[in-house]
């Protein structure tokens, strides 16, 4: 179960009837955003932007994430620079998270000591989630493209190895099985990559053929 938004203004704010009609507008823009498919770092600097639009009282948003190389948290998109040191009387929090574990958050401050309120919250939590969306795509997204690209040289590695199999069957006269065995052999005694030997194999046949 996620977090609910933190209010950092330790005073209960409540519902304004006036806010309903700031709901509407930034909803219908941030959905087109969602609709054009943006880049996560496109969706999260307009989500900055829409908040500070539709939600009261709100002077600046960021959105922070957790680096996954360093482990080190990084305010990646913000709508005024001051949120990189801004100490805000007011401000809103709430939790930004992937696969049950969180990865950051998004923030909204205020200059004054506003209270928001509860249909803040359910706002921001609205925005959370369309980027909690965009973020697992974009991750699963890279995954995806980092196996493909590993099985492609998985593939290409192969094919180098099956075609240094099929010399040393040629010139020994040898099984496939014994090839792979005097191929393996050879790697281990030069303390090489079975594939880098295969490969300095293929290209010598064929400086040997031009």
């Amino acid at each position: 179960m996620k977090e609910t938004p933190r209010v950092c203004d330790p005073r209960d704010g409540e519902l304004r009837a006036d806010e309903d009609g700031a709901l509407e507008p930034g909803l219908e823009s941030f959905r087109n955003l969602l609709l054009s498919h943006a880049q996560v770092e496109t969706l999260l600097h307009s989500v900055c932007t829409q908040v500070v639009d539709t939600v009261l009282g709100a002077d600046m948003a960021g959105v922070t994430l957790v680096d996954e190389s360093t482990g080190t948290p990084k305010t990646v998109a913000y709508t005024d620079p001051r949120v990189l040191e801004f100490d805000a009387p007011g401000c809103l929090s709430a939790p930004i998270s992937v696969d049950t574990t969180q990865i950051g958050a998004l923030e909204v401050y205020s200059f004054t000591d506003h209270t928001f309120t509860e249909t803040d919250e359910i706002l921001i939590k609205v925005f959370v989630t369309a980027v909690e969306s965009a973020i697992w795509n974009s991750r699963r997204a890279s995954e995806a493209q980092r196996e493909l690209t590993g099985l492609r040289e998985a593939m290409r590695t192969r094919a180098t190895i099956e075609q240094a199999k099929g010399i040393v069957m040629a010139i020994r006269g040898i099984a496939a099985d014994d090839a792979f065995e005097v191929l393996s052999l050879q790697s281990q005694n030069e303390n090489v990559k079975l594939h880098t030997l295969a490969q300095r194999i293929v290209e010598s046949v064929g400086r040997d053929q031009s």
